[in-house]
């Protein structure tokens, strides 16, 4: 068993994002691999703990919020086919808990899937690397590497609130 330290998602096996050039929130900030969504008003913002939306993807840091409108950044479409690797937000994850939706925790500028959450279902459970690659990962690991994929009803939700 190890605590492993979590990183933002990446994009898991062959998996495939269209990019796009979209116009950052005049106070946007997120570091790579951080999931996006897009504002009520029309910006890319990074997604809060349990979001409702999440459209996009971070190709790249946005250390510093713009300040304008008028700023674009290069980001990835998420789709429902693309599959993410991420770790578990604070504990283990069980068997069970492949094919179900968790909540997104976004803590630090750090996307994890959090078990405990099935209230703000935003992230589907497809299978954990110690069912894929057991000599690197382990079921006893806690923050478990996932695979989890965006469901389409939350890729399509209404636009959020600023955060």
């Amino acid at each position: 068993m190890a605590t492993l330290t979590p990183v933002n998602p990446r994009v898991y096996a062959n998996g495939h994002m269209e990019t796009i050039k979209l116009l950052a929130d005049t106070d946007a900030t997120w570091k790579q691999g951080q999931f996006l969504q897009i504002s009520a008003e029309g910006y890319l913002q990074a997604c809060a703990s349990d979001a409702v939306q999440i459209t996009h993807f971070a190709l790249s840091d946005l250390d510093t919020a713009p300040g304008n409108t008028t700023t674009e950044v290069e980001v990835g479409v998420i789709n429902a086919n693309v599959r993410f690797v991420m770790n578990e937000l604070d504990g283990t994850v069980a068997q069970t808990d492949i094919g179900d939706t968790f909540g997104l925790d976004t803590t630090s500028n750090v996307c994890t899937i959090d078990i405990g959450d099935a209230t703000n279902a935003a992230l589907y459970l497809e299978n954990v690397l110690w069912n894929l690659e057991p000599t690197k990962n382990s079921s006893a690991d806690v923050k478990a590497r996932c695979i989890v994929r965006v469901p389409q009803a939350i890729i399509d939700a209404t636009p959020a609130t600023a955060i």
